[in-house]
């Protein structure tokens, strides 16, 4: 039996599967099993797979989205780590063996995480992203953190969970459409230590469009999202940072708005995150959001072009 299971749910993204799972067969270690869970596609994935022969398993289902997908994947591994890798994304070859070695030497770690490059459709490295060199073992502040943002970001594909933290957490909530990653890393660290290795060792593809970035229905599950964590009895003691949750919802919006070209989602956005914590706008976060938004809103552009345009005598 591997120590090790990769898992990889893939829905309609057979152009971006073979590069994914070359960086798995790839690896620097390469004891470790790989499975594809298939969620329903309609491309022609099992095709791709074909052409690994038996080092990936597959595993077919109907359209049920990633949470039910990665339980499959779950359920279907016996390995004592378990890594999740997105269809479209890939691992640097070193990736594996540096963060197993860093999670095999933190005994009380339920999750290990790194940081990542975002590339778009050409491989073109768009930013690099180093977690913050912050204390992850205080949980108090850890779950403070949660509250704002996803700790453990770049979807699942930096993440290595021990196996035994799902028979205590659970699996994946099926129900979320959004954020089913974000809920489960959040459960995990309210119980477990988290370990971070400061190096970028997986490259996130950014698709325009595709449901990662799909502003409008990502803002409402995020929503969504923050209710059903204050729902949970035992997230009484935060009841403080809800408010300050849903701000940072709507500030990160913000951004995925302007991406799109939707300047007045953006702005409504923007007001709605001040007026749920008003002091937020004091922060790092805001001073950054606000930049990146009036340096992108049409009438903002026009003016700095009028003023490019300007000759003086």
């Amino acid at each position: 039996m591997p120590e090790l299971s990769v898992i990889i749910p893939a829905y309609n993204c057979a152009g971006y599967l073979s590069k994914a799972l070359a960086s798995v067969v790839e690896q620097k270690r390469s004891d470790c099993e790989i499975i594809v869970i298939d969620d329903g596609s309609t491309d022609n994935i099992k095709n791709v797979i074909v052409s690994f022969g038996h080092k990936v398993k597959y595993i077919s289902q109907k359209n049920k989205g990633p949470a039910a997908a990665r339980n499959a994947g779950i359920r279907a591994s016996d390995s004592e780590f378990i890594a999740f890798l997105d269809a479209d994304d890939v691992w640097l070859p070193s990736k594996l063996s540096i963060q197993m070695k860093s999670l095999r030497s933190k005994p009380l770690a339920g999750i290990s995480m790194c940081g990542y490059s975002m590339v778009d459709s050409n491989n073109i490295i768009l930013r690099t992203y180093i977690p913050a060199r912050i204390n992850y073992c205080n949980k108090d502040k850890l779950v403070e953190l949660f509250l704002t943002r996803n700790v453990v970001s770049a979807g699942s594909s930096t993440a290595i969970v021990r196996r035994k933290v799902f028979d205590e957490v659970g699996f994946f909530d099926e129900s979320l459409k959004v954020a089913e990653d974000w809920d489960m890393w959040m459960r995990i660290c309210r119980r477990f230590d988290l370990d971070v290795v400061y190096e970028p060792l997986a490259r996130i593809t950014y698709r325009l469009g595709s449901q990662s970035f799909d502003a409008s229905k990502n803002l409402q599950n995020d929503l969504a999202f923050i209710e059903k964590i204050f729902s949970d009895p035992e997230m009484a003691h935060y009841l403080y940072m809800k408010n300050k949750a849903y701000s940072y919802r709507y500030l990160n919006a913000v951004i995925a708005y302007v991406e799109n070209h939707n300047s007045m989602m953006a702005w409504n956005s923007f007001c709605a995150a001040v007026r749920y914590c008003p002091q937020i706008i004091f922060s790092s976060d805001v001073l950054k959001t606000s930049s990146f938004l009036f340096s992108n809103l049409p009438l903002i552009r026009k003016f700095k072009k009028a003023v490019k345009g300007c000759r003086y005598e």
